[in-house]
């Protein structure tokens, strides 16, 4: 029967071995993602040449090459993308790139929200001083104090004619105040953010922080680790989302325009600008009978490729005016009903029908739009439009029984169901093969078109590489100093073989903490580095309290083996009594904190769990796999250096009670003194009043 102390170790050991593979799973994610990010820069600065990794070619080629490989399997069965996201990616102190703040354009907002007459001045009065009220900083309350503006200017205010749905017939000014901020708030965090997440996607950034700011109506935070080309993100960043609908063309009915297109390609490739380039019908291929896609291409550099084949001149004369190409927005599936196989199509190329450039219907007409299960169709997404709206889609359905109409957002196309009979009453129901996070993406690309309000940047910061580069270096060699500093310690003071399982254990807990970082998708900042460090120096303390009690023990009279064995009992309750009230510090800080705060915390957490398992846990294997060793029944934890340090010590502390009392005034002085000259710098009047 084994003993529990040998049943602990043994436990111990299966777990230890279990973390070091998941770990060693994860991190392989950070190897692989790091050797496609380096092929993407020298594809790069081969297109870019001379003109350096500063120039927008190579901005470019960097993007188009992570994205045209974005899709492609290249890791145990994970796409680029997905080894991307789980790799341990670098924060924007770190890699460089953009922090962005947006303001929404809060009347227009409201004003999109409401059902209101162009001409009512009473209205558009009430939100000019709201935006005034905010724009001189005297209120972050745009929604309250449009609320109150408009109750003085219109006593007998109905509000629930004014906000449909919205607000309850007898709710006062405070509940309309509450359920506006709140339908703004969905507003922002559903439609604003996938509007904006969609457009980040375009530059392949692994880990965007999209972030509604608090106590700020209409505000969103963007920091965008690795962004290169700055001023296409800020041009993208405030263009107002364009929801639209599309009626779809059946590739019959316009195979003539794209057969006039083959005839094209021997002049396409003769021309001196595109000689080389393939043609047309190199990416595209057939579609089956009654669908509206032209073909399909496998990644982003296809589909560059394609755009530019139909922006040549001849082309442009060939296609019909009343035909709009768009592509899907990501590629698309189809499942094999015979075998149960999913097979991956591509990006398609949906031919469109338009009217003088314009759309079927405008995305302004959507109300609402959730997400939604049914026990026969599947996961669903159901539709609402205001009056207008309703009438131009009874219309629209109505025309085209039998095909498709297209739901196109910034010039993509997020689904395209058929139209199985006239929808009157501006309720629809879309059906199709959804999982419930395509239903979700779809209902949230639906409420994208009440998003019309224009965005403004407030704040852009723009961090180079080469700072970023800064710090790392700084992060790197701060981390590496402690770790060598930690090590000699172990070292000098408690002996080689001590020392060397102390010191084995930190590097495990390294190990482990990255790993964890790893299958947390973490962003690591320096910041995050700081709590990485702090955790390093919190497992060593925990090795001294084990090694301390261990040669109090020695002291004993007891032999090596019991001497250790006490030594891990006795300083348990200590160690998890000062891990423990760490965390809890450490939750508090990631529960109230924001940013660097939070990336501390998080780090901190995960670093003292670790530190934790390897101190008490892991050496503890290790001294008892090499007991019986004479290298280690010789262990006297001591060294030359350490041997009498703190032994019979007697230090007069009640002697040294004036010194001590000396240097606690000296210290409140200069603490009474500094607040003193700071409150000169504010300007505070300690007398009472205010300078």
């Amino acid at each position: 029967m084994q003993s529990k102390g040998t049943l602990g170790t043994t436990v111990s050991g299966i777990i230890a071995i279990f973390l070091v593979v998941v770990c060693l799973f994860y991190m392989s994610f950070s190897f692989v993602s790091n050797s496609y990010e380096k092929k993407a820069e020298e594809y790069a600065l081969q297109l870019a040449g001379e003109e350096g990794s500063e120039s927008e070619t190579y901005n470019k080629a960097y993007n188009q090459y992570l994205k045209s490989h974005g899709d492609s399997t290249v890791y145990l069965g994970y796409t680029l993308n997905e080894v991307r996201k789980w790799g341990v990616n670098l924060g924007l102190d770190l890699k460089g790139g953009m922090n962005v703040i947006l303001q929404l354009e809060m009347p227009d907002v409201v004003r999109g929200m409401a059902n209101v007459a162009a001409n009512d001045t009473v209205f558009e009065k009430a939100l000019q001083f709201a935006d005034e009220q905010v724009a001189k900083h005297q209120s972050d309350d745009f929604v309250g104090s449009f609320i109150e503006e408009y109750s003085k200017l219109n006593p007998k205010a109905n509000y629930a004619e004014l906000f449909k749905d919205k607000v309850a017939k007898g709710d006062d000014a405070d509940a309309v105040r509450t359920k506006i901020k709140a339908e703004v708030k969905s507003l922002v965090e559903t439609s604003a953010t996938n509007v904006l997440r969609s457009r980040i996607d375009q530059f392949g950034v692994v880990s965007p922080n999209i972030q509604v700011l608090k106590d700020k109506d209409g505000q969103i935070l963007l920091e965008l680790p690795g962004v290169k080309d700055h001023d296409r993100v800020r041009e993208l960043l405030l263009r107002s989302a364009a929801l639209e609908f599309y009626t779809a063309y059946k590739m019959e009915d316009r195979t003539s325009a794209f057969n006039a297109l083959a005839q094209l390609d021997q002049a396409f490739a003769a021309d001196s600008v595109n000689a080389g380039k393939k043609s047309l019908y190199n990416y595209l291929f057939n579609t089956t009978p009654g669908a509206s896609v032209a073909g399909y291409v496998a990644d982003e550099m296809a589909i560059a490729s394609v755009d530019s084949i139909l922006a040549y001149g001849e082309a442009k004369k060939i296609l019909p005016a009343d035909m709009e190409l768009r592509w899907s927005v990501k590629p698309e599936k189809y499942t094999d009903r015979t075998t149960g196989e999913e097979h991956v199509l591509g990006y398609g190329l949906y031919v469109l029908q338009s009217t003088n450039g314009n759309p079927a219907l405008n995305g302004d007409c959507v109300v609402d739009a959730s997400a939604g299960l049914d026990d026969f169709k599947g996961n669903t997404v159901s539709m609402t439009m205001n009056g207008e709206g309703a009438k131009g889609w009874a219309r629209v359905t109505g025309a085209n029984v039998g095909n498709q109409i297209a739901i196109v957002l910034d010039d993509r196309v997020y689904s395209a169901p058929n139209v199985n009979d006239a929808i009157e009453g501006g309720r629809s129901e879309i059906t199709g093969d959804f999982t419930v996070e395509e239903a979700k993406d779809l209902a949230n690309v639906l409420k994208s078109g009440k998003m019309t309000a224009k965005v403004e940047i407030i704040s852009d910061m723009v961090i180079g590489p080469s700072l970023g580069q800064q710090a790392i270096e700084a992060g790197f060699t701060s981390f590496i100093v402690a770790l060598v500093l930690l090590m000699i310690f172990m070292m000098a003071y408690y002996g080689i073989i001590p020392g060397i399982v102390a010191n084995f254990a930190l590097i495990c807990n390294l190990f482990f903490t990255f790993g964890i970082l790893s299958s947390f998708q973490a962003v690591l900042t320096m910041s995050g580095i700081a709590g990485i460090v702090l955790a390093l120096g919190m497992a060593v303390d925990a090795n001294v309290l084990i090694f301390e009690r261990t040669k109090e023990e020695l002291r004993a009279g007891k032999n090596v083996r019991a001497a250790i064995a006490d030594g891990y009992s006795n300083a348990f309750s200590a160690i998890f009594d000062s891990n423990l009230t760490s965390i809890i510090t450490g939750v508090i800080l990631m529960a109230y904190g924001t940013g660097p705060i939070k990336g501390f915390a998080t780090t901190l957490i995960i670093g003292i769990v670790c530190s934790f398992f390897t101190a008490v846990y892991l050496s503890r294997i290790v001294f008892v796999w090499f007991s019986k060793t004479k290298a280690f029944q010789k262990l006297t934890f001591t060294t030359a250096l350490s041997k009498n340090v703190f032994v019979n010590a007697n230090y007069n502390f009640l002697g040294a009670r004036k010194i001590g009392f000396s240097i606690c005034a000296a210290f409140i002085v200069i603490v009474i003194a500094s607040f003193f000259l700071k409150g000169l710098n504010q300007g505070i009047d300690f007398s009472g009043g205010r300078n």
